[in-house]
């Protein structure tokens, strides 16, 4: 392995803890900023985001939905698997992960991140995020949102 891709892999595993962090903590003016502009992304509600300006529009309303959630109770936390990442270049790359959504009675919905990120001058970029949600509590929250199985 080459010291481009040792250093690429640890920047795409930031990116990904950065987005769990975000999302966790309702910070969604940097959770904007971990995408391209444009970007396309697909939080499993068929409403794709395409831009900063979308993403932080659709973000604070999911904020204050799942804020208000007897189910989250004011935390959510995002558990992601290992990343499996394919480059198809020294700036683009293809990467796969799992994900478990906890909210205050424990497990709410749990799929896959499917993403391309491209290099930045600081680390890597989502540019295509599809969020593919696979299974859900009877309680979930999310489920209610019109996530996808």
């Amino acid at each position: 392995m080459e010291s481009w891709e040792i250093e690429a892999r640890l920047l795409i595993q930031k990116a990904m803890n950065d987005y769990g962090r975000c999302v966790d903590t309702g910070r969604i003016e940097l959770l904007a900023e971990l995408f391209t502009e444009p970007c396309h992304y697909d939080m499993g509600t068929d409403a794709v985001l395409e831009s900063h300006a979308a993403i932080l529009e659709r973000g604070e309303l999911i904020k204050q939905q799942f804020r208000d959630a007897p189910n989250f109770g004011g935390r959510v936390r995002h558990h992601i698997t290992p990343v499996s990442v394919q480059f198809l270049s020294e700036t683009e790359a293809k990467a796969t992960s799992y994900f478990l959504t906890m909210g205050k009675s424990g497990p709410d919905h749990w799929g896959v991140y499917r993403d391309l990120l491209v290099r930045a001058d600081d680390g890597w970029l989502f540019k295509r995020r599809v969020v593919t949600v696979e299974g859900h509590s009877e309680t979930s929250h999310a489920a209610q949102q019109s996530l996808r199985k």
